[in-house]
Parts: C-alpha cells; sequence; structure tokens
C-alpha cells in the first residue's frame, strides 16, 4: 500500500497536468500513487495521462462523464486506499520535497490536514507579483479559517482516517469553494498544521474557475451557511450568540473581500449589493461603511485581487 494517494482532477488541461504530473514524480517521497480522473476532457488531457501511467504503475487513470471537479476528487478518493491524501490541481506545480516536510507532522495524531505556503506562477510557468500571497494563519481552530481560506487546495495532505470516520467528502455546487468547504468540516474534528515554506506553484491564468468572482461569491454565502449547520451535527456545539455572531462576521467580511475585487475592474454596479449586504450584516462596522461609500466614490486602493477560494 503506497503511503499518500494523490488526487488530480482534470479537465482539458492536457499541457498542464503532464507538467502537475512530473512534479510529483519529482517528490522525494516515492511511495505514493496518483489517481488522476478525467472529467470529460475534449483536448486529448486523458491520452495524455494514459501515455504518463503506462511509463509509470504509480499513476491511475480513471475517465467518467463531465460532472465537476467534487464529483472527479470524490471518485478519486474512493479508490484511495492510502493513509494521507494529497490533493493536486492539474494546473498546479509541486517542489520536490512538498511531501517530506508535510507528513512528519502527521506523527501528531490530532493533526487532520497539514497545508503549506505558496508561490503565485502565470500560465506559462514565469512568477508574478507575489504581494497577492497571504500566508496561512498559525492558528487551527476553524474561527480562522471561516474568516478565510488560507488553505490552498493544491497544497493539502488530508489524513484519510478523518474523512472516513466522519464522512466528509467534497460537496456539488460549490463550485470553486468546494474545497474551503471541506477544510472547515475537517477543522470541526482535527486540528490542522501548517508548513512555513512555498511547496506549491499555484498557477494563475484565465482558465482559473476561481476568477469567476460572482460564481465564487454565489457559492461562499452558500458554504457559510451549511457549515454553520455542520458545526452543530460535527461537534454537538449548542448553538450560542457568539458563534452566530461570528459566522455573521465572516458572511460581511467574505462579501465585502469579494466587492473589492468587483471594484478593481471599476464595476460599481455589481459591488453594491454586496457590500450592502456586507453593511447590514456590520452595521457598526468602519470598514462595511468605507466599502459602501466606496462604491460611489471607487479610488483604486492597493487590494488583494485573487479570491481566497482556491481552484
Amino acid at each position: 500500500m503506497p503511503r499518500v494517494t494523490v488526487i488530480v482532477p482534470a479537465y482539458n488541461c492536457a499541457h498542464y497536468v503532464r507538467e502537475a504530473l512530473a512534479s510529483v514524480q519529482a517528490q522525494t517521497v516515492t511511495d505514493w500513487e496518483a489517481i488522476v480522473v478525467d472529467d470529460g476532457s475534449t483536448d486529448g488531457t486523458a491520452e495524455a495521462v494514459a501515455t504518463l501511467a503506462e511509463a509509470d504503475p504509480r499513476i491511475r487513470l480513471i475517465r467518467q462523464a463531465n460532472s465537476g471537479a467534487a464529483q472527479a476528487r470524490n471518485r478519486a478518493l474512493a479508490e484511495a486506499t492510502s493513509p494521507f491524501v494529497a490533493f493536486l490541481d492539474a494546473d498546479d506545480l509541486w517542489l520536490a520535497d512538498k511531501l517530506a516536510m508535510q507528513l512528519p507532522l502527521f506523527d501528531d495524531p490530532a493533526i487532520g490536514l497539514v497545508c503549506s505556503d505558496l508561490e503565485f506562477i502565470d500560465g506559462a510557468g514565469g512568477p508574478v507579483d507575489q504581494s497577492l500571497h497571504v500566508s496561512p494563519k498559525p492558528g487551527r481552530d476553524w474561527r480562522d479559517l471561516v474568516m478565510e481560506n488560507w488553505v490552498a487546495n493544491s497544497s493539502a495532505v488530508v489524513r484519510r482516517a478523518v474523512l472516513e470516520a466522519h464522512d466528509l467528502r467534497l460537496r456539488d455546487e460549490r463550485p470553486s469553494t468546494e474545497d474551503w468547504d471541506l477544510w472547515i468540516r475537517i477543522a470541526y474534528v482535527a486540528e490542522l498544521a501548517h508548513v512555513p515554506q512555498r511547496l506549491l506553484r499555484y498557477r494563475l491564468h484565465a482558465g482559473n474557475i476561481s476568477g469567476d468572482y460572482q460564481l465564487a461569491t454565489r457559492s461562499g454565502i452558500r458554504v457559510l451557511a451549511d457549515v454553520e449547520r455542520d458545526l452543530y451535527t460535527l461537534t454537538q456545539e449548542r448553538p450560542s450568540w457568539a458563534t452566530r455572531n461570528h459566522f455573521n462576521a465572516a458572511r460581511a467580511i467574505f462579501l465585502r473581500r469579494q466587492a473589492y475585487n468587483v471594484l478593481a475592474s471599476d464595476d460599481r454596479a455589481s459591488a453594491r449589493p454586496w457590500m450592502w449586504r456586507s453593511l447590514v450584516l456590520q452595521p457598526w462596522s468602519a470598514r462595511a461603511w468605507v466599502g459602501w461609500l466606496r462604491t460611489f466614490y471607487w479610488t483604486h486602493p492597493q487590494i488583494n485581487r485573487t479570491p481566497r477560494q482556491h481552484k
């Protein structure tokens, strides 16, 4: 049995998936299997993976009709037998010592997920403005994670026993935020750890689903509603005013962040409803009022233009 199962959903990414799998093959930890689920590609992605699988038996290819990234990852999870699963998007790259630096942290049985820092690259693999990057917070509590998704999907390694014990899988109809949804539920029942080194090269390009702010915003609000209910199911924690207030603050901050991303493209009309909802949730917040006013008088402050919900 391999120590790690690498889960790679792939859709129309024949060029990128070769590079992604090459970065897995370059790992200093060699005891792994990679399950690539081709999600109905039409560009030769499956053929490219099949060629690699013929040369390296650690790579497995599964084909399915187009069902979305969540279903593709769940299909691979159902096939995994390793004690740990690592997620990798088909357009991202790992540094060679990624698994070697993350796996030892699971020696602590309380740890359920280990993530790492990252660096951004462009479509061609070249460097881009690293000021867009936000390092993961050192805290291991779900309260930080609902405020912002600081776990990049391709940086995450998860203890499979945690997923099995609580029947945790990725949920459909949360495009671009299904990973955030899963990380929060894992954080309810296990601790998170972080390797403070850039072990992932996260690709920014026009095809990133996380670049669709309208879609990401609707999906993110749904995630926050769902995981608020899950808190009581998974932890048996009783509803409290403090918890409800925390989730309302998370909604307000999320809406405000997404509105600023839209404002960066001078789309005041689209940003205004989100800023208004943020203000309704936090009418006492000076930041909420400033955000609302900026939908009328936009001055282009330096902001993060990359959604924190990862691919």
